[in-house]
């Protein structure tokens, strides 16, 4: 049975752009599992992380930005493997992106720090020492 995701109703506050993914993905999956992530991911390239061609290709046609929008539907939903392969996505995203595209990305400006408070920040947070060096 085909399910026209753009007369769905839900009541969660789920987004029809994230439910249509879900469902694209979980239609794919009906009859094959998907694939476990390894974790931590080992490799810089993102295609070596992912072992199903098909995951690849569809978790990278998702925007970085959309897929926090999917990765909380999922979790609202339960669907773990879907919801794995956007952290997978994200936290690559971030681990190999440089600061300058991630501002850029994410519309971030950088904050000037007092003495006081770069002392207080590293002092909660020591492994931003490990960051700076």
């Amino acid at each position: 049975q085909i399910i026209d995701v753009t007369r769905f109703r839900c009541d969660v506050g789920i987004k029809k752009s994230s439910l249509k993914i879900i469902l694209e993905y979980c239609t794919h999956h009906i009859n094959s599992p998907p694939a476990l992530i390894q974790r931590p991911l080992l490799y810089n390239d993102f295609s070596k992380c992912i072992s199903d061609k098909w995951d690849y290709e569809f978790i990278m046609k998702i925007d970085i930005r959309c897929l926090f929008e999917v990765a909380n539907d999922c979790d609202s939903v339960k669907c773990p493997s879907l919801l794995s392969l956007c952290c997978a996505r994200i936290g690559h995203y971030f681990r190999c992106e440089s600061p300058e595209e991630l501002k850029k990305t994410f519309g971030l400006t950088a904050s000037k720090f007092t003495k006081e408070e770069s002392e207080d920040m590293i002092k909660g947070n020591p492994w931003l020492m490990d960051m700076l060096k």
